[in-house]
């Protein structure tokens, strides 16, 4: 591949595929196929540039067999001859960059490999925590934060080791807090970490790609997979300067090394299941009729073989998709009231 111009991500043309960039893979994932899910469908990318610039990226499953290979999280590239278009992802998608558009590898893409690229560029756009606690933001944007640790949990374990989680409250220069879930080997490093080092002085961290939580009116972020970075007191030029200005508020004093532990009440599958919810039987679950959470207590006396054992319904909410008999109209719309509140046998 000739040596060509250097492009920087602001300055693509969605119109010109002949361009070349010069980026870090900074994150590479694959997502499977929503038909098979042993079948990848893509690989995905979050490329950054010597400007600090971040772009999405995927390669398709028809061309894995020219870069799959190729491609290595970390490494630096130069890229030329690439698709650009309008980026559109799926409602319950992620978004990781403030650029409308997105990067596809074609036939014609060329790859190789580039060892000068700053070490200190890391495209770290911080979010403020109250514009997260105020639901500004919305929750399919990925955000990155820092702040102090003031509070934490222990680690909360679950049988699935990506499963378990530990909860964090970060605090920023302005005094708002920040609900923060770490999962996986996340919650590992942070927890090995304020385990294992003095925290008279002050935890700093970063997380970067979290997710925006809203759990029942409760707004937080969480790691997002292995798409999330976090740094712990790092010596990055970010966590340098975040410190400094902290060093110099007049409220610093307030925010010691201190961290105070949350205390959880470990609930096992079982009983979350069993006393968090109402018990009904079949007959007091039919009346009244509104949308409620409950279980229902019953003995199987038989089961139809003549019925597969799945159902149709929809993939986005995944309500049930009821076929409705030959029947006259008002028997069809009564049915359907009755379906839309959420009764389905």
């Amino acid at each position: 591949m000739a040596t060509s111009k250097i492009t920087f991500i602001k300055d693509i043309d969605p119109v010109n595929s002949d361009f070349t960039i010069k980026v870090k893979v900074l994150k590479l994932w694959t997502l499977n196929s929503k038909f098979n899910e042993n079948e990848k469908y893509s690989i995905e990318m979050i490329l950054l540039d010597e400007q600090g610039s971040l772009i999405q990226a995927n390669v398709f499953q028809n061309l894995f067999y020219k870069f799959e290979k190729s491609l290595r999280e970390g490494s630096v590239y130069e890229f030329t001859t690439l698709s650009v278009a309008k980026h559109n992802p799926h409602p319950k998608s992620t978004i990781f960059s403030d650029l409308p558009n997105k990067i596809t590898f074609i036939r014609e893409t060329e790859l190789k490999e580039s060892l000068n690229f700053p070490k200190n560029v890391f495209g770290l756009s911080f979010v403020d925590f109250q514009k997260i606690n105020s639901k500004v933001i919305p929750t399919q944007r990925s955000v990155d934060v820092i702040g102090v640790v003031v509070s934490r949990t222990t680690i909360i374990p679950s049988q699935k080791k990506d499963k378990q989680r530990i909860h964090l409250e970060l605090k920023n220069l302005d005094g708002v807090l920040l609900k923060v879930t770490l999962w996986g080997h996340f919650a590992n490093k942070v927890s090995d970490y304020l385990d294992t080092h003095n925290t008279d002085d002050c935890v700093v961290i970063i997380v970067q790609f979290a997710k925006i939580n809203d759990y029942r009116g409760n707004i937080g972020v969480a790691s997002y997979y292995d798409v999330t970075t976090v740094f712990i007191n790092t010596d990055i030029d970010e966590i340098k300067q975040f410190r400094e200005k902290l060093a110099k508020d007049n409220e610093s004093s307030q925010l010691s090394g201190t961290i105070s532990l949350i205390r959880t009440k470990h609930v096992s599958l079982n009983d979350d299941f069993l006393k968090n919810n109402e018990v009904k039987t079949i007959y007091k679950s039919k009346e009244p009729v509104q949308v409620e959470e409950f279980i229902i207590v019953g003995t199987i006396i038989g089961i139809r073989q003549d019925k597969p054992w799945c159902y149709q319904s929809c993939p986005d909410c995944h309500v049930k998709a009821v076929e409705i008999p030959d029947c006259n109209e008002d028997v069809k719309l009564s049915l359907l009231k009755f379906l839309s509140q959420g009764f389905f046998f």
